[in-house]
């Protein structure tokens, strides 16, 4: 394999394991970082998959979106955006800013 072709590292999957990583993704219980990373499957490619498949989740522009519950940090929810950007939302933010930053952040303003 040449390192320097990238080319070349590119894996091609049959439509059989595509489908099988795709069922696997729906039972999964990890992040979609960490399921990527356990199927040697990048995460555009995964969301391209998941586009043609015609996943609702895809449609997002959100890639995970958890509750933080760590006793002192003030953390309430962190998104993380499909280009890796990382909000973290502080507990007590008021609802309606949030829903107005998620509504301008969907809609590319």
């Amino acid at each position: 394999m040449d390192e320097s072709n990238p080319q070349a590292k590119r894996r091609r999957y049959s439509a059989e394991e595509k489908q099988a990583i795709l069922a696997a993704y729906e039972q999964r219980t990890t992040t979609q970082k960490r399921f990527c990373l356990e199927k040697r499957v990048s995460l555009p490619t995964l969301h391209s998959w998941m586009r043609k498949a015609g996943s609702r989740e895809s449609a997002g522009e959100f890639v995970e979106l958890q509750p933080r519950a760590r006793p002192g940090d003030g953390l309430a929810l962190e998104i993380e955006l499909r280009d890796g950007t990382v909000l973290r939302i502080a507990a007590g933010t008021d609802p309606r800013w949030l829903g107005q930053l998620l509504l301008m952040l969907r809609c590319g303003a």
